[in-house]
């Protein structure tokens, strides 16, 4: 299949016919990654979805991080202190 890039706005696009996105079971709206597979390739893929804040430290119950003060020396040049 062939296709041409035209310019949207400040960026190029093509047009991915639905029967193309069907086959590769994404659709409209659907974010993908771009991949620069190697010189003159371009892959696309259906990117991976972000967990948000709340799933990432689902679970989690505290302890496993100690802070501690960290002695940087005097300062150097024009720090702020």
């Amino acid at each position: 299949m062939t296709t041409t890039i035209k310019r949207w706005g400040n960026s190029a696009a093509i047009r991915i016919p639905r029967s193309v996105l069907a086959q590769a079971n994404l659709e409209e709206g659907t974010d993908v990654e771009i991949v620069l597979a190697k010189e003159g390739e371009i892959t696309l893929r259906a990117a991976r979805r972000r967990e948000t804040i709340q799933e990432l430290f689902e679970g989690y119950e505290g302890g496993y991080f100690i802070s501690e003060e960290i002695d940087w020396g005097k300062p150097q040049g024009d720090e702020v202190w």
